[in-house]
């Protein structure tokens, strides 16, 4: 029998513990969960949300060092498992203000045959990032990274993706977009960056610390290092990616966005949405609507990756379809406009904000053709 242990760390997280563990406790047998220092009431609230299972709580100080904190949760995991006598034991990752989305995978069934370690797609907004969902605790595997910490030296054909979930991101949590707690993990990248061996990774997460602080300049200039780093494609796209994403953001770098597109498409040999629907958008504020039209025919062909660092929801989903109705409506035919409108307000992967400003143009054109 396949057992799942709740493998966690946390501090401060009274108003995000419960949330978190109702989303994946169907799914665990048992947990181990190291705090590191609540004030607020987290381990009576995680205590109590686990009151039925088996499993441990460990108080630990905080030291700075999110891997050697994750490996003491390893351990405690270990501990919690072997005490059950069960073999076959996975630890299962999440952070308190996070919640799993488990959609139609049976994830005990999953795990029973899939490989090392377990990933899952995490989204903030429409960005879909890998994230390590779960190892095998008799895999002798450490925590490494004092942040953005990752289990080992993994290698791609240990890594099986679990279908049918994914990780939603609260904006409640007690680390989550605070300035002086990215301006920390500037500095701690930095000078991991400068110790690193694989330089690639420091860098990407710097260019990535730096676009959540909206610090245009230098994420760009992070990811251009990023970029000369990157040892494979699917680096070289992620650090071409994030420098597009930079550039349409700000509008001082717009002149290199057409450029960077280009790039990017030609970096992934066009199979990836992202820059296609990006040059549909160059096109169309072109006047170039044939050209437009087609681009956003072939992001549509594009299916979504199921392997890759980071992908973007959209561009896989309702972008296409707008860039369409965009198309159809400047040609004259408000009715095929209405078509890919109606297929892009009914995709689950639109933000609230563009679907109603989608469904007022809809309504206008509705109003319209009576």
């Amino acid at each position: 029998m396949t057992t799942i242990c709740l493998t966690m760390i946390v501090r401060d997280e009274a108003p995000t513990i419960k949330r978190c563990i109702e989303s994946v406790k169907g799914a665990v047998d048992c947990f181990a969960i190291i705090d590191t220092g609540s004030r607020d009431g987290t381990l009576s609230a995680a205590r109590s949300a686990l009151a039925d299972l088996p499993g441990k709580f460990e108080q630990q100080k905080w030291t700075g060092d999110f891997a050697l904190h994750r490996n003491q949760a390893l351990e405690l995991c270990r501990t919690v498992t072997s005490t059950l006598n069960h073999a076959d034991a996975w630890a299962l990752f999440i952070d308190a203000d996070e919640s799993l989305l488990l959609s139609r995978t049976n994830l005990r069934e999953f795990l029973a045959s899939a490989q090392t370690v377990v990933c899952w797609y995490a989204a903030v907004n429409e960005y879909n990032f890998l994230k390590i969902a779960a190892a095998r605790v008799n895999v002798q595997m450490h925590w490494m990274g004092q942040i953005h910490e990752t289990l080992g030296a993994l290698a791609i054909q240990d890594i099986s993706v679990l279908p049918g979930a994914s990780i939603t991101y609260g904006s409640d949590g007690n680390r989550r977009h605070r300035d002086p707690t990215l301006e920390h993990d500037v500095q701690i990248l930095w000078k991991q960056a400068a110790e690193a061996r694989d330089e690639f990774w420091k860098y990407f997460y710097l260019a990535r610390t730096y676009e959540s602080r909206a610090e245009s300049v230098a994420a760009l200039d992070a990811f251009r290092l990023a970029y000369d780093a990157s040892t494979s494609s699917e680096q070289r796209f992620q650090a071409l990616w994030g420098q597009l994403r930079v550039a349409r953001e700000h509008a001082a770098l717009a002149p290199s966005y057409a450029e960077l597109a280009e790039r990017l498409l030609k970096e992934s040999n066009a199979a990836r949405a992202e820059p296609l629907c990006a040059l549909s958008e160059i096109a169309l504020r072109q006047g170039q609507v044939s050209e437009a039209r087609a681009l956003a025919l072939a992001a549509l062909r594009c299916p979504t990756p199921t392997l890759t660092l980071g992908y973007d929801a959209g561009s896989y989903s309702w972008k296409p379809r707008v860039l369409l109705a965009h198309y159809w409506d400047h040609v004259g035919s408000p009715a095929r406009a209405r078509e890919h409108l109606i297929r892009a307000t009914q995709s689950g992967q639109i933000p609230t904000s563009i679907r109603t400003d989608l469904e007022v143009w809809l309504h206008s054109s509705l109003q319209e053709r009576r």
